[in-house]
């Protein structure tokens, strides 16, 4: 049975591939949140975006990326092979530890688009919103405003027990297009680390495998 946590955090995403705004926000939430641990959840299938590497590189990609930082754990959760949503990520990891809290970090724009999500409402029983600044983040629907109207605060202390907290996280993280990443990476081709560029948003290991995989040549 896994150890009980008093609280943890999770970071869900496509990780396609990870980069350095994911590792800011990481470090950000350990330093700021009052968390056991932080849990890295690649998406199987990410239903809000497409996807260029398979599930298993991904994950892979990700075990480089956060290896070495204390308290993180990367997660196989949402492995392919069965429809996974967040609210069955959540149900799964509140099982696993009924006593402790739960926080969810997503970006502003992903939570402005909350009431596409399955069982929205219910995610609010099970965990706390830890919500990361994007740049020109769309303001969020009148009745998803309505609803978190008395769930906001600004003080990461009050995520420590309980869950439907809304935290206006204030974080700042480089300005990171995974995008714009894996055009530089299709650019590159098998094994062209070398005229990659953007080794300032990448790391050099998970900058090797993608080039050696040609998983971006798509």
């Amino acid at each position: 049975m896994p150890a009980a946590h008093d609280a943890v955090a999770i970071l869900g995403g496509a990780f396609d591939p990870p980069h350095a705004g994911h590792l800011h926000l990481v470090r950000a939430a350990l330093a700021d949140f009052p968390i056991d641990e932080i849990r890295v959840v690649p998406n199987g299938d990410p239903r809000h975006r497409g996807v260029c590497a398979p599930w298993n590189e991904r994950l892979a990609m990700c075990e480089m990326a956060f290896a070495g930082i204390d308290r993180v754990k990367v997660r196989r959760d949402e492995a392919p092979g069965r429809p996974r949503f967040s609210i069955d990520t959540l149900r799964a990891m509140k099982d696993e530890n009924p006593g402790g809290a739960l926080i969810f970090i997503v970006g502003a724009d992903a939570f402005a688009e909350l009431e596409s999500w399955r069982e929205w409402p219910a995610l609010f029983s099970l965990a706390h919103f830890a919500v990361a600044p994007r740049d020109e983040s769309p303001p969020l629907p009148p009745a998803l405003a309505a609803f978190c109207a008395n769930r906001f605060c600004e003080n990461p202390s009050m995520l420590s027990r309980g869950s439907g907290k809304v935290l206006k996280w204030k974080v700042s993280a480089p300005s990171v297009s995974a995008t714009a990443l894996r055009r530089r990476l299709a650019g590159a081709g098998k094994g062209g680390v070398g005229g990659v560029g953007g080794g300032e948003f990448i790391s050099r290991e998970v900058l090797e495998y993608a080039c050696e995989r040609a998983l971006y040549a798509c």
